[in-house]
């Protein structure tokens, strides 16, 4: 393609009808009366691969149709290790071409986005997986434009991003959460971090289902990553998490264990100064009277210890040997 640059848009539209005739393909045993099926992903992983290696060279036309391809039914790919190789292949070329070609790719991945997740397939969300990825990082080459204009634009990225959260998939949620904390540097981003953390801790305390709960507690360690610890001070974060885990409500108990959770999982030693104030609801939830709070405070507890440090521990150690005399439920 170095060479014979006329070829590039070719070339894409050859790879992607590769792709297509590579689907695995289903027999029908007649003797055993067994289906079998003949695996055709390493051809398919072929076409991941020469996506990757020729990302530099497709031009605007081509990354559009390929684009197209990995939103509409290449990222619905079973295949683990294709996958990976397909959203690699997205990344790289977003990367080189996504400054470029920033205002006819983003439309692309939006689109996705707007679908309502809503009883998703698998496909469905490993799809949006890959959009929300292809979303924060094409983003991210607004970020340092000053401009009302890339603000705004930003903005709206992280409003889809949020509205993303409610994908009940532990992948598409974890990938939302590290594409907002670089978006939130930007300062029409930060405008909107209390609004953001504000709707998203009325989530933990309100929404009925656990995975949209889930993806709040995500979106919040996000935006606290982005925004910097600070924000948990001047956003009253911790306040309404203690005010959660002391309501009688399971759900708001429950929302705020997650919360803590995330946070201590995204944001590591800048957090383990709260350790001390928040080891006392964590013990104490253990013996918790609904078993949805005993099993998220079990996660929590294994997620906080994994992240301390060895002055962490020291400050957590007494106290929890002083609540095995206090509190012998759990």
């Amino acid at each position: 393609l170095s060479v014979f640059p006329e070829q590039t848009n070719s070339v894409a539209q050859r790879l992607i009808a590769l792709y297509h005739d590579s689907e695995d393909v289903k027999i029908q045993n007649e003797f055993r009366r067994e289906t079998e099926i003949i695996r055709k992903w390493p051809t398919r992983s072929g076409v991941a691969l020469c996506l990757d290696r020729c990302a530099e060279l497709f031009d605007r036309e081509s990354l559009i149709a390929i684009f197209e391809f990995l939103t509409q039914e290449g990222l619905a790919e079973a295949e683990e290790e294709v996958w990976q190789q397909l959203l690699k292949a997205g990344l790289r070329m977003l990367e080189v071409h996504g400054e470029t070609h920033l205002n006819v790719l983003l439309p692309v991945f939006e689109r996705v986005l707007a679908k309502d997740a809503a009883g998703a397939t698998d496909a469905e969300d490993r799809i949006r997986e890959g959009a929300v990825l292809f979303t924060g990082t094409i983003a991210q080459h607004l970020v340092k434009d000053g401009s009302a204009q890339a603000g705004a634009k930003i903005v709206e990225v992280v409003k889809a991003l949020v509205e993303a959260l409610k994908t009940p998939s532990y992948e598409v949620q974890s990938a939302v959460s590290q594409c907002l904390a670089p978006l939130m540097t930007h300062p029409a981003a930060e405008k909107e971090g209390g609004r953001v953390v504000g709707l998203l801790l009325d989530r933990l305390a309100e929404d009925s289902s656990y995975g949209e709960r889930m993806g709040a507690a995500f979106g919040l360690a996000g935006m606290i990553k982005g925004l910097k610890v600070s924000a948990l001070k001047q956003y009253s974060v911790m306040d309404r998490l203690n005010e959660y885990i002391a309501s009688p409500s399971a759900a708001k108990r429950q929302g705020a264990l997650m919360a803590w959770e995330r946070l201590f999982a995204t944001l590591g030693m800048s957090f383990e100064p709260y350790v001390v104030q928040i080891l006392p609801h964590l013990l104490s939830s253990f013996s918790d009277a609904d078993s949805g709070v005993r099993k998220v405070t079990q996660s929590a507890a294994r997620t906080v210890m994994a992240n301390l440090t060895a002055l962490g521990i020291k400050m957590v150690l007494p106290h929890i040997l002083r609540s095995l005399d206090d509190n012998p439920k759990w």
